[in-house]
């Protein structure tokens, strides 16, 4: 009998090594299949459906600019909306204000694990970028 796994991950570079790369045992032992953003058609009526479920509300087009601003990627987008949920009180609406604060707090969060991190590289890693 086949025991089926999944391989999933954020670092397509490490999962792609792992089985493309003859040097690697994996090497040709899978079958790739790329998945791609949840449709907004469905996407967004599912997190209306469980904002309602929980006595709040959200607003399609709320929805629809967070969507939007993360390309469809499902991490950032779940993140917010769960903390951005919790944020907004039973029987509030969950208001474009509130998303932002929210993605400002998971960014304000976030921001003492990427300075370590920057602060570990060598100048010569860093690429500068004018801002302009």
């Amino acid at each position: 009998m086949e025991n089926p796994f999944i391989f999933a991950g954020s670092e397509r570079h490490l999962v792609t090594e792992m089985f493309l790369s003859s040097a690697r045992p994996f090497y040709n032992s899978t079958s790739i299949m790329e998945l791609h953003p949840i449709s907004t058609e469905e996407y967004i009526p599912f997190v209306c459906k469980w904002f309602r479920a929980y006595e709040r509300d959200i607003h399609e087009k709320d929805v629809l600019k967070i969507y939007g601003l993360f390309g469809g990627n499902t991490y950032y987008m779940q993140k917010t909306f769960h903390e951005a949920f919790i944020n907004t009180s039973a029987g509030g609406v969950c208001t474009i204000d509130i998303l932002r604060q929210t993605i400002d707090e998971i960014l304000e969060e976030a921001g003492d694990g990427y300075r370590r991190i920057f602060q570990r590289l060598k100048e010569s890693d860093i690429l500068f970028l004018p801002l302009d």
